[in-house]
């Protein structure tokens, strides 16, 4: 425990029955249910799929996001409303935040936070973790920049620690001498650690518990962990196929299908013809959405939205039949983008007839009709 705890007897951390959604009018909830209770001392590993809630539940305990319930307590405190002090928080996005790109030399980097103060652990530190104090964050790998925030972050004694995929950059020695220092702080201090990662290597003898969230929820009770418990990527690996397989089974009865759909039709939910995209359009994220008008969209990360829009009489007649020619809309954001969407779909446009275009400043609706 920290020098200014005044806990005792509460749980380290205790969520119960938590549920989150981000948007209230979104028809499912990004975690449903969730249920951890975790002692002071615990090394717990938290196990789920890519997008199954992990990161968010971590943010929800950090205070970080803002739920409905209260039923979210850190040391015997409201996360939100009476935040405890000794917790810290350290995810993946510290490091694309542009002040830690700057040229700051790191031993100034670390004095601004308080590194003067915590001079014998910040030495501790820096050599676990094998940073040179005259790096210069903007010239450093994303690696090392990773071990800066690390030490940055553990520098002050901490009572519970969330990380959140923090050690996917390191390499194998380093991050062995993290595991090790970490086990050392719930043991020796009484420390509590909640991790989220992907990565199991050398991690079998490191948690006392494991949380497994499937689909944002969690289906099993915290799994007590030790000697003679199993190989721990097996079972993350048994856990991860059911998780792909419930999934797949979800996302079919609401006629979404993941992977490569190649150049033909295929149904929206409310069966109105949708094209898909070809495999020269691989940027395409294929989810659907259902916006007013019944347009039915597929979104680009670097595009824009590309969309089939029954809905212009100058077009398409009603009722809509699946052999008629379709209408496709393309919403560019930016100037960049529209020279993104030139040399990716002109080609493919180009072979299927008519092309209008009408540009605007900050907006291009591009209309092909074939």
């Amino acid at each position: 425990m920290t020098a200014n705890s005044t806990h005792t007897d509460e749980l380290a951390i205790d969520c119960r029955d938590l549920t989150f959604f981000f948007n209230p009018n979104d028809a499912e909830p990004v975690l449903s249910g969730v249920n951890i209770q975790l002692e002071r001392g615990d090394c717990c590993l938290l196990v789920g799929a890519n997008g199954a809630g992990k990161s968010t539940l971590l943010r929800i305990l950090a205070g970080k996001r803002l739920t409905k319930t209260r039923n979210c307590r850190i040391l015997g405190q409201d996360v939100f409303m009476n935040p405890p002090g000794g917790v810290v928080y350290l995810g993946t996005e510290w490091c694309m935040n542009p002040v830690v790109r700057s040229d700051i030399v790191v031993s100034h980097f670390l004095d601004s936070v308080g590194g003067w103060r915590h001079r014998a652990r910040r030495d501790r530190l820096l050599e676990i973790l094998d940073v040179d104090l005259d790096w210069r964050m903007h010239q450093i790998s994303d690696g090392e920049r990773r071990r800066v925030q690390l030490c940055m972050g553990l520098m002050t004694e901490w009572d519970v620690l969330l990380l959140d995929e923090v050690t996917v950059d390191l390499d194998v020695l380093v991050r062995a001498d993290l595991v090790n220092f970490l086990a050392s702080e719930a043991k020796d201090r009484g420390a509590t650690i909640l991790y989220a990662t992907h990565i199991f290597d050398g991690l079998g003898s490191f948690p006392n518990k494991i949380v497994h969230i499937q689909l944002g929820a969690t289906p099993k009770p915290t799994i007590e962990w030790g000697p003679g418990s199993g190989d721990l990527f097996n079972v993350a690996l048994g856990w991860l196929r059911e998780d792909r397989e419930l999934r797949r089974e979800k996302e079919a009865a609401r006629g979404r299908v993941r992977g490569p759909k190649g150049d033909v039709s295929c149904l929206s939910a409310r069966g109105c013809p949708m094209l898909t995209s070809d495999s020269r359009c691989k940027d395409v994220l294929r989810q659907v959405r259902l916006l007013p008008l019944e347009t039915r969209l597929l979104v680009s990360a670097s595009v824009g939205c590309v969309g089939i829009a029954p809905i212009s009489p100058l077009f398409l007649p009603s009722p809509f039949p699946s052999t008629h020619p379709v209408t496709i809309i393309l919403v560019i954001r930016t100037h960049p983008a529209q020279r993104v969407h030139r040399g990716l779909y002109a080609a493919r446009w180009g072979e299927h007839g008519d092309v209008k275009a009408s540009l605007r400043v900050s907006l291009a609706v591009l209309i092909c009709v074939r």
